[in-house]
């Protein structure tokens, strides 16, 4: 026996509404993309297009259950989170200038600023006992500077030491994301008050120090290069030339964007979540969905 399911009519008459209010909109989306209308109407309109869509794909899909709409909350939730992810990313540039304007404070602006900051750095962290730790490359790298930066070095030698110095850094990933995460792991079974103990006989506390060496020689690497680079382009300016800085490529889970990119992007992915939200509500009110 075949069940008949009636159609209410105020259940209709909201998909019919629903239905020609997605076309209109969806036609609104085409010319003011092309129109280039304001971006803030065109987000309203984005809004009323997934909601009059959700709304008339609620009303004809007779058959719909309670399990259904709850797995709406995945779809809803998980836009949302992508939205907020993306939101996040748009910050990057922000978050890089403010680091570099902090390791700006203290980095050296002239040779002989250089030339001891290197020294310093060599001592160390490539001798006595913090030397075994140490990235090997790291300190063959600082032990080539020391002679270079002994000798009447141009403005052109100090921009091919950078492109090396940034080439050594990507190659060795020694402040890249996933070393960051080793190191952390590397804290998971210990006590608070063993966390400050540094014990070089423990095969973990090795390990943790290898990753911090590493960090560190990342974080010493970019300065040392900053200087370089505030150096030349100091006194190429006095010659009135300019020196253009190398831009590493970018690191971390999502990838910056140049130009608008995500800017763009991530309102459209909340306000999609949002309408989502909106069609669930109306489903568990309305007593429509059994």
């Amino acid at each position: 026996m075949t069940e008949v399911v009636t159609v209410s009519a105020p259940r209709s008459r909201l998909g019919s509404v629903s239905g020609w209010a997605a076309v209109i909109t969806a036609l609104l989306l085409v010319v003011g993309w092309f129109a280039d209308w304001p971006y803030l109407f065109m987000l309203s309109v984005w809004f009323l297009f997934w909601l009059a869509l959700g709304h008339w794909w609620l009303c004809v899909s007779l058959w719909l259950t309670q399990w259904h709409v709850r797995l709406i909350d995945y779809l809803y939730l998980g836009a949302a989170a992508i939205s907020i992810v993306l939101a996040a990313s748009n910050y990057r540039q922000e978050r890089s200038q403010y680091a570099q304007m902090l390791d700006d404070v203290f980095v050296p602006a002239d040779r002989a600023g250089l030339k001891a900051y290197v020294d310093q750095e060599r001592d160390a962290h490539c001798s006595g006992t913090p030397g075994k730790f140490a990235p090997q490359k790291f300190c063959e790298w600082l032990d080539t500077l020391t002679p270079f930066l002994d000798t009447h070095y141009t403005v052109s030698d100090l921009e091919i030491r950078t492109k090396e110095g940034h080439g050594l850094i990507e190659a060795e990933r020694w402040d890249s994301w996933w070393l960051t995460l080793r190191l952390f792991s590397t804290y998971r079974e210990d006590e608070w008050g063993r966390r400050n103990m540094v014990q070089p006989d423990s095969f973990e506390q090795r390990d943790r120090l290898f990753l911090q060496t590493e960090l560190q020689a990342g974080r010493v690497t970019r300065i040392i290069l900053r200087s370089m680079e505030k150096i030349a382009e100091a006194e190429t300016a006095s010659s009135g030339g300019v020196v253009t800085r190398h831009n590493p490529a970018p690191e971390g889970f999502i990838p910056a964007v140049r130009g608008l990119g995500f800017t763009v992007v991530w309102p459209l992915v909340l306000i999609f979540a949002l309408a989502i939200r909106f069609i669930k509500v109306t489903a568990e009110v309305s007593g429509w969905v059994k």
